[in-house]
């Protein structure tokens, strides 16, 4: 799963909050796998998110695994960068 735009990209609500998922997670495609802050707009990642009318990208019948998130809590994050990777179950 590839970033959609630039900006801050967070694990977790907050410093003091449980990251949203873990590496090995199964979630479903509304799960919020983390945040994107952009000019102080905070929005969820969730793998419907990428999902649009006329291509559905991660089935919602369909849990998936996260077997790898990419990047650093906190990090800056640029438009098609690598923020997951996940497999279908």
């Amino acid at each position: 799963m590839i970033a959609q735009s630039a900006g801050i990209f967070y694990r977790a609500s907050s410093p003091s909050e449980p990251d949203f998922v873990l590496e090995g997670d199964i979630v479903t495609v509304t799960k919020t796998l983390g945040l994107m802050e952009a000019m102080k707009m905070f929005s969820p990642v969730t793998l419907d998110s990428f999902n649009r009318q006329d291509a559905v990208l991660y089935d919602p019948e369909t849990k998936f695994r996260v077997e790898r998130i990419i990047n650093a809590n906190g990090q800056q994050v640029s438009s098609g960068d690598l923020l997951y990777i996940v497999t279908p179950l």
